[in-house]
């Protein structure tokens, strides 16, 4: 039951990865700033 559950977090983990990396590159794509704020 472990391996199954590994594996699951390990796919939603991966699916997490290729959202982020997909938004940051479509807002790349539309010029929109994808960084932090300065520091103070």
């Amino acid at each position: 039951m472990f391996g199954l559950y590994a594996w699951m977090y390990e796919q939603e983990s991966q699916n997490t990865s290729n959202r982020v990396k997909e938004t940051l590159k479509t807002r790349a794509k539309n010029g929109i700033f994808k960084g932090s704020n300065p520091p103070v």
